[in-house]
């Protein structure tokens, strides 16, 4: 299930990508702010159901701490592009660039992140 929702937010990540290139700003923003939603709602439900960050703590597995360090990353750069799509969107004084060049940085963590969830298993308690 989890795998699945992960997915969805994938493929709304680059629906909203298209969107973009059709010049559809509002659909972008829709696509983008849903995957926000999900992935954030997938982190806390993997959270409160695994427990997820106290067996991080105590793992050796490099792959598990690489998958959560790239994870973190690119939830804080979710935040930093809403911060930036806003300013963008409302006409306030941001550079389109920096919002493409942490978008693209962005989408590499995230995908990063879908890959290795397939290839991490968490430590049982």
């Amino acid at each position: 299930m989890t795998y699945a929702i992960s997915t969805v937010a994938l493929v709304l990540i680059f629906a909203g990508l298209v969107c973009l290139r059709f010049r559809r700003l509002g659909c972008h923003a829709a696509c983008m702010v849903t995957a926000f939603v999900l992935d954030v709602g997938l982190v806390l439900y993997i959270e409160l159901s695994r427990g997820a960050v106290d067996r991080v703590a105590h793992s050796i597995s490099p792959l598990l701490w690489f998958h959560v360090a790239i994870s973190t990353a690119a939830l804080l750069l979710y935040v930093v592009q809403g911060y930036l799509g806003y300013r963008l969107y409302r006409g306030l004084a941001v550079s389109t660039m920096s919002h493409r060049w942490v978008g693209i940085t962005f989408l590499v963590l995230r995908l990063g992140n879908y890959v290795t969830s397939f290839m991490v298993v968490a430590p049982r308690g």
